[in-house]
């Protein structure tokens, strides 16, 4: 079987210019990325905060501060 396929991987050049859009593909909007990383460190956040919850759950079930009195 020959590997003739692979010939067209070596035209791809990583320095080249990325091609341009087509007519009718809007770009990336310049906020979403950031929104995304917003939502990456907000998550990371909320499981260091929920990760330290001696009761292993961020509610308040579970805490000797909020038990009920006897």
């Amino acid at each position: 079987m020959s590997h003739d396929a692979h010939g067209e991987h070596a035209a791809f050049d990583p320095e080249a210019p990325d091609p341009p859009l087509a007519a009718d593909e809007p770009p990336t909007p310049r906020w979403l990325p950031w929104l995304g990383a917003a939502l990456f460190l907000a998550a990371g956040a909320a499981s260091a905060v929920c990760g330290s919850c001696p009761c292993g759950a961020c509610g308040t079930a579970g805490h000797a501060s909020v038990a009920a009195a006897p």
